[in-house]
């Protein structure tokens, strides 16, 4: 007489594993559960996981293409209102989601450039004055230079963003005493002067 026991695939795993310690082929053959779903269980319960709980690990959801569409839309139309917690909100789909959708459809996280719009007015006036600069009668631009004077700081020289791993903290390291160095230099259509 063979007497034979209700248990589910995993239990039998893990005894087979843990107390008669059976090779994955053996395990296979007893079992008849594919080799690679064992090799898979066996190397959690080596990590200490518990295999009999459920993880819901099913398949991501998907998203209709015209809802893609309408996401890569309201980004195209309006970029610096379209986060992924507005759109999260404003679609009904989680931030991940979004995320995904953003990346599929060829976006980038980038920084934003800051600059002044000039209106069509100020615009005339910008061609106005180049012209009036480059005319041969007066040849301005021969007696004018143009100079800047930037100003860089040590303390402001450390990188903002690092990569680091889980549950790991990076410190840069600022200068007890801060230093500034000055630049002055200057461009016309001769030449540049040297940097000062």
């Amino acid at each position: 007489m063979v007497l034979t026991f209700d248990i589910d695939d995993k239990t039998r795993v893990i005894i087979l594993h843990q107390d008669a310690e059976m090779k994955p082929t053996r395990i296979h053959k007893i079992t008849k559960v594919p080799l690679s779903t064992i090799e898979d269980w066996i190397k959690k319960l080596d990590q200490g996981i518990d295999i009999r709980v459920h993880r819901g690990q099913g398949r991501e959801p998907s998203i209709d293409t015209p809802v893609k569409k309408k996401v890569a839309r309201a980004v195209r139309k309006d970029p610096n209102a379209a986060s992924t917690r507005k759109l999260s909100s404003q679609f009904g789909i989680g931030k991940t989601l979004i995320y995904d959708i953003l990346v599929e459809s060829k976006f980038k996280y980038k920084t934003v450039s800051h600059q002044v719009q000039l209106t069509p007015g100020e615009e005339e006036k910008h061609v106005k004055y180049c012209k009036a600069m480059t005319r041969k009668s007066e040849n301005k631009i021969n007696k004018t230079f143009f100079s800047d004077e930037p100003g860089i700081s040590l303390s402001e020289a450390w990188r903002k963003k690092v990569w680091v791993g889980p549950k790991q903290k990076v410190i840069a390291e600022k200068p007890r005493h801060d230093v500034r160095i000055n630049c002055w230099g200057a461009i016309s259509r001769r030449g540049a002067t040297s940097l000062q």
